[in-house]
């Protein structure tokens, strides 16, 4: 079975200086996906949250984030 790669970019900096800006001009003109991590990860806890499930319980946060994403 031949593996197949995957190439990815992390952009990182500090708030407001245009990271998503140029990830996403970067991943449209390279032809990738842009994927917003924080966006994700703000979904996730919102979903934690609104579900009231125990952030500490690994086993169930762990199998919450595996349904969203």
């Amino acid at each position: 079975m031949q593996e197949q790669s995957h190439r990815v970019i992390a952009i990182d900096g500090p708030a407001a200086s245009g990271k998503s800006s140029v990830a996403r001009e970067l991943a449209r003109q390279l032809g990738f996906i842009y994927v917003n991590s924080g966006a994700i990860y703000r979904a996730i806890t919102w979903h934690i949250l609104q579900n009231r499930i125990d952030p500490e319980d690994g086993d169930c946060t762990g199998t919450t984030c595996v349904m969203i994403v």
